[in-house]
């Protein structure tokens, strides 16, 4: 796993959200813990320009090598 690889994932992500919410596919839970999170619109868009942000912030990102020469699986 590189810091490259995150980024596409964060892209595709950003790409399969914004066509949920585009189809109006996305609706926000109706808990007791949900107290700031009801207008799935604005959800969206917050969630949006947050992996929008994380993208440029990753873009000059590189990943060293591992001492032994490749790249070890992250653990989740």
């Amino acid at each position: 796993m590189s810091a490259d690889n995150i980024r596409e994932e964060i892209r595709a992500s950003l790409r399969r959200l914004r066509r949920l919410g585009d189809e109006g596919r996305v609706v926000m839970a109706e808990d007791s813990w949900n107290t700031e999170w009801h207008d799935s619109r604005v959800a969206v868009e917050i969630a949006t320009a947050a992996l929008e942000l994380a993208d440029a912030a990753m873009l000059w990102m590189h990943t060293l090598p591992h001492p032994d020469g490749g790249y070890p699986p992250i653990p989740d």
